[in-house]
């Protein structure tokens, strides 16, 4: 799944499963977050460890679409 702002999603992370989840900002579309993205992630994550914080916001995303490889 993913989400923009959405704090009970991160706050049932354990249940939905981390490794199915991913953060967005939802550019280009009216209502987006960048370039404010780095404030509404901290907001957005606090309190969360940071390697569920990574594996949402990053991780996943790289596995999912292989990123990175060549």
């Amino acid at each position: 799944m993913t989400f923009i702002r959405e704090p009970f999603a991160v706050a049932v992370r354990h249940w939905i499963g981390i490794e199915n989840m991913m953060w967005s900002n939802d550019y280009p579309h009216h209502r987006h977050d960048w370039p404010y993205s780095r404030r509404v992630i901290e907001e957005s994550f606090g309190g969360v460890p940071e390697p569920e914080k990574r594996r949402m916001i990053r991780d996943n995303a790289v596995e999912l679409y292989r990123l990175g490889r060549r």
